[in-house]
């Protein structure tokens, strides 16, 4: 797909500049909101964001290498490796050598913690209820796939 941008961009153009029009700083005012909708899920159930988020990626496709948790949660290194050793301690998630390969790390979820992403499901789909409340399924499904071009870009570079 040819790199194609549909508006001009003058980089260094502090003129013109709108935060209120920046997409970074709007992305990241939504996704504090839209976290704060689910903060008291989560306090409710004494689990950090990125806990959850490690629950949740889990929940869906157990269980995965250490470094595929680390890739589809977006955490860093060490922030992971501190949260993993939470939900170890809570025995939310269990820690494992691989069969097929004596370097690799498996993470399990626990049956409890299995049941903990199940109870926060719907927190989080409420979550996202409110932050989409009018727009279509299509409207939904194209911002989706935004995201998910935005999120290559930034990969990419």
């Amino acid at each position: 797909m040819p790199s194609v941008v549909p508006y001009d961009i003058t980089l260094g153009d502090a003129a013109s500049f709108d935060l209120g029009e920046h997409v970074p700083s709007l992305l990241n005012r939504v996704t504090i909101a839209t976290f704060g909708l689910f903060e008291d899920s989560l306090n409710a159930h004494d689990l950090a964001l990125g806990a959850w988020r490690i629950l949740a990626v889990l929940h869906k496709t157990r269980p995965l290498r250490v470094r595929e948790v680390l890739q589809l949660t977006d955490l860093e290194p060490p922030t992971l490796s501190r949260l993993l050793a939470s939900l170890e301690k809570r025995r939310l998630v269990v820690r494992a050598q691989s069969d097929d390969d004596a370097r690799g790390v498996l993470v399990h979820p626990t049956a409890e913690g299995l049941a903990m992403a199940e109870r926060l499901v719907p927190h989080a789909l409420r979550a996202e209820f409110e932050l989409l409340r009018g727009f279509t399924a299509d409207e939904r499904d194209f911002l989706i796939r935004l995201l998910k071009r935005m999120q290559a870009n930034l990969q990419a570079s």
